[in-house]
C-alpha cells in the first residue's frame, strides 16, 4: 500500500487534490467518518483546509489552533502523532469538551505531515465514542504524514495557505482513495486466498463479536466473487442456511447490498415476501425475522458484506449500522494486513533464494568458463534476455548442468553466449 498510495498523493494535480486526497486516506486507514486537514501557516497556527463531518460550530471553534491543549497543536508543536482516547478524561483538553460534545466526538487521532524542510501540517480523524487504534492503524498513519507531507511540499506555501481561510472551510469534498491505484491487486489477490481457502478464521471472530454485541440470531460474511457472493464465515447454523441460500440463488439483502454499496435493513422479512423469496422462505424456517446487510468495504473497494440477523422485528439504528460497520472494517483491514505481511514474507524468501541461486550460478559459469565473476552475471543476463526467459529459470539451469557453457575462453578472446541444448 506505501507505494501505491504515495504515487496517489504525489499524483494530485492541485493543492485541493492533494489534500482532499490526504483526508480520504486518513479516514479510510483509521476507519473514521470525521476528520480533517490543517495547514501549517508561516506564522505558525494551524487552519482547516479539509473537512468531513463538522459543523460550522466546530469550523468556528477551530478555525484557527496555536496548541490550545488540542490534539492537533499539541502534534504540530512536537511534530508528533497525538492520541486521546477519551477527551473527557484529558486534562488538556478541558477547554474543547464542550465542542467535542456538540460535535459528537470523544476520541481523536492527530498526525502531523512532516516533509524534509519541516511541518507541514496536520491530519485528524475523530470517533463518537472513546476509541483506541490499533498499533497498526497508528503506524499506518505515521506512514501517511511523512507521504502526504513530501507530497504537500510541492506545492508553493501560498497555494496552500489558500486553502485555509479564517473561517475554516465548510466544505465537505469526498475525494475518493482510486481502488486501483492503492489497493489492487493486492485486495483482489487476498479476496481471491480467502475464498479459495475458505479460511474466514477472522471473519469468523466478527461473526461472534456482532453476534453478541447486538444479541443477534445468528451473523455471517459473504465476500464479492465477481458478481456472486460466497460465504466464508458464519456464527450458527441459520446464520450458515441464510448466507448459503443467497450464495446459491444470488438473490437478498447481502447480494443487493454489494450490488448497491449500501446497508439494506429489514424491520421485517415477512412484509416483503415476493421481493427474496427462497431466502425468506429459509428466513421462516430458522427463525429469523429481520435482517441488516451491511458493505464491507476498504480504500473504496466493495469486499464483501456483514449480515446481522434477528429473530424478531427490529429498528436497525444509525448507530447499530455505523457500529457494524467500524466492526467489520478493523476486521478486514486486521485480515488483509496480515495476507500483505505473510505475501510480503513469501516474497522476500523467494527473492533470497532466488539470489542465493544466481550466486550460485555465477560462480560455477566464472569457473567453467575462465572469467570473471561480473562477465558471468553478464552472460546469464544476455541469454535470459535474448531468449526472454527469468534470471532465475536460466541459474536454475546452469546450477543443475541443463544448460551447458561451452568451452573455456581462450585469452584475449571474447566468449559467446551460453546455448542451451
Amino acid at each position: 500500500m506505501d507505494l501505491a498510495l504515495g504515487e496517489l498523493l504525489g499524483s494530485a494535480k492541485s493543492p485541493r487534490a492533494g489534500i482532499d486526497r490526504v483526508l480520504a486516506a486518513a479516514l479510510a486507514l483509521s476507519a473514521a467518518e470525521r476528520g480533517n486537514v490543517q495547514i501549517r501557516e508561516p506564522t505558525g497556527e494551524l487552519r482547516i483546509a479539509a473537512q468531513r463531518g463538522f459543523t460550522r460550530d466546530f469550523l468556528d471553534h477551530f478555525a484557527v489552533v496555536d496548541n490550545d491543549g488540542s490534539a492537533c497543536g499539541r502534534a504540530a508543536e512536537n511534530a508528533m502523532q497525538t492520541v486521546i482516547v477519551d477527551v473527557n478524561k484529558d486534562p488538556a483538553f478541558e477547554p474543547h469538551r464542550s465542542i467535542a460534545a456538540a460535535s459528537g466526538f470523544r476520541a481523536v487521532v492527530s498526525t502531523p505531515l512532516i516533509s524534509d524542510s519541516g511541518l507541514v501540517g496536520v491530519v485528524s480523524t475523530h470517533f463518537p465514542r472513546p476509541h483506541r487504534l490499533s498499533g497498526h492503524e497508528l503506524r499506518s498513519l505515521q506512514q501517511l504524514g511523512r507521504m502526504a507531507g513530501t507530497a504537500l511540499s510541492r506545492f508553493p506555501a501560498r497555494e496552500l495557505s489558500a486553502l485555509a481561510t479564517v473561517d475554516g472551510d465548510p466544505g465537505e469534498r469526498d475525494e475518493p482513495l482510486a481502488s486501483q491505484a492503492l489497493w489492487s491487486p493486492t485486495l483482489e489477490d487476498f479476496r481471491r486466498v480467502t475464498l479459495d481457502d475458505r479460511n474466514g478464521s477472522d471473519f469468523f471472530a466478527l461473526t461472534l463479536e456482532v453476534a453478541d454485541v447486538f444479541g443477534l440470531a445468528g451473523a455471517g460474511v459473504s465476500l464479492a466473487d465477481g458478481k456472486a457472493m460466497r460465504t466464508v464465515a458464519a456464527q450458527s447454523e441459520r446464520a450458515a442456511a441464510l448466507e448459503l441460500i443467497q450464495e446459491q440463488y444470488g438473490v437478498g439483502p447481502c447480494v443487493e447490498s454489494q450490488r448497491i454499496a449500501r446497508p439494506v435493513l429489514v424491520f421485517d422479512l415477512t412484509d416483503h415476501p415476493s421481493k427474496w423469496k427462497e431466502f425468506t422462505k429459509v428466513a421462516a424456517t430458522v427463525g429469523v425475522v429481520s435482517v441488516a446487510a451491511v458493505p464491507i468495504r476498504l480504500g473504496g473497494v466493495g469486499l464483501g458484506v456483514l449480515d446481522l440477523y434477528h429473530g424478531a422485528q427490529h429498528r436497525w439504528t444509525t448507530e447499530e449500522v455505523r457500529l457494524a460497520s467500524r466492526l467489520a472494517r478493523m476486521a478486514a483491514s486486521y485480515a488483509f494486513e496480515l495476507y500483505r505481511a505473510r505475501r510480503t514474507t513469501a516474497q522476500l524468501q523467494q527473492a533470497l533464494d532466488s539470489r542465493v541461486i544466481i550466486e550460485q550460478a555465477k560462480g560455477m559459469l566464472a569457473e567453467r568458463m575462465g572469467i570473471t565473476i561480473d562477465a558471468a552475471f553478464g552472460q546469464l543476463r544476455a541469454h535470459a534476455r535474448d531468449h526472454n526467459k527469468p534470471l532465475r529459470t536460466v541459474a536454475d539451469a546452469v546450477v543443475q548442468r541443463e544448460l551447458e557453457p561451452g568451452t573455456r575462453s581462450e585469452p584475449g578472446t571474447q566468449p559467446g553466449p551460453v546455448q542451451l541444448p
